[in-house]
């Protein structure tokens, strides 16, 4: 049985529990994928087979994976409220959010994705996710148009914005998350995106901007990113390695001090 064959019977408002294993398709032909979801269908990952309540599945341990094979998309969510809760989505590839296309995805990892623009995700909601070497050839390698919380950024490389950037124009938000070595071109970490308490460290821009390249960012820290940690941003209350203007910022000394703390 396919994850599509179970989106297929069912009607919006269900939920397909998956068990754990590796799912892929196919599918060929324009821009295909893995899973299209319709309207009102909602996914989660991370069960055994034997669980009877959500509650009682295991996504870190049971992993579940929808795996594009470099071929196709993640998942395409053609419809409102449809979530994603649970799921690695990797080796996706299409013009746009190779991993997935819309929807809210939750608890998910998107991993290996490559696309045009939101190599990971473009369009949609992100929380509690990661976001690892996805690839975009102009903008948003991890995500594109996106609102992300709570969330780590690692790794991504795009033309313009190494992990954010906002292609539609005043829909990417970023609150509460890391963003630490990704690439651009502009924007190592985001591009003309609205980011607050991010932290931002080790991205890197080859021209500048290497945390943020324009948009704005309001209690956030930035430290070690090249060239120039932000960019034509509106930076306040943040805290910097270097005096940059804007109401609230301060600048702190940063070292390794070689320790490991236990929480």
């Amino acid at each position: 049985t396919t994850i599509q064959a179970a989106v297929d019977a069912a009607a919006s408002g269900d939920e397909i529990w998956v068990a754990q294993g590796t799912y892929t398709a196919t599918t060929t032909g324009e821009d295909p994928s893995v899973v299209v979801l319709k309207a009102g269908i909602s996914l989660y990952g991370g069960f055994t087979g034997s669980e009877t309540a959500r509650e009682e599945r295991d996504w870190n341990i049971h992993k579940t994976i929808i795996d594009g094979e470099g071929q196709r998309r993640g998942i395409e969510v053609d419809g409102i409220d449809c979530f994603v809760d649970g799921f690695i989505l990797q080796n996706g590839k299409a013009e746009y959010g190779a991993g997935m296309y819309a929807g809210t995805a939750t608890n998910c990892t998107f991993a290996n994705n490559t696309a045009i623009s939101g190599g990971g995700m473009y369009y949609g909601d992100a929380y509690q996710c990661t976001f690892v070497n996805n690839t975009a050839s102009e903008e948003g390698g991890a995500m594109s148009s996106v609102r992300v919380f709570d969330s780590i950024i690692t790794g991504n490389t795009a033309l313009y914005g190494g992990g954010l950037a906002d292609y539609i124009g005043g829909i990417s938000v970023a609150i509460n998350c890391v963003f630490s070595d990704n690439i651009a071109f502009k924007g190592g970490g985001v591009l003309s995106s609205f980011s607050a308490y991010c932290t931002f460290v080790g991205n890197t821009a080859a021209h500048t901007g290497g945390g943020t390249y324009a948009g704005t960012a309001m209690r956030c820290i930035f430290w070690g990113n090249g060239v120039q940690d932000t960019f034509e941003t509106d930076v306040t209350y943040s805290c910097l390695p270097i005096h940059t203007y804007g109401a609230g910022n301060i600048v702190a000394e940063f070292a390794d001090a070689g320790i490991v703390a236990d929480y």
